[in-house]
């Protein structure tokens, strides 16, 4: 494995972290909707503020990673 290689893995595990992160944020907002005691104060709208933009950054990171690994290692 090449480091470009290594490095677009990098890249698409970090969407990935950032994806799996707006899941877990909508999850715990499907808790609160349900009724459910948690022990987070933080609103829900702002849940689920944070939920959309982790969607959306990982799915542009995930979908972007070509791109990124050619900015950082040149075409190849």
């Amino acid at each position: 494995m090449q480091p470009r290689d290594a490095f677009g893995v990098l890249v698409r595990a970090i969407g990935l972290g950032f994806f799996l992160t707006g899941v877990i944020d909508l999850g715990h907002m499907a808790i609160v909707a349900l009724g459910l005691p948690t022990s987070s104060n933080v609103p829900q709208s702002e849940t689920g503020a944070a939920a959309i933009f982790f969607l959306i950054v990982g799915t542009a990171v995930m979908a972007t990673a070509n791109h990124i690994v050619r900015l950082f290692y040149g075409k190849n």
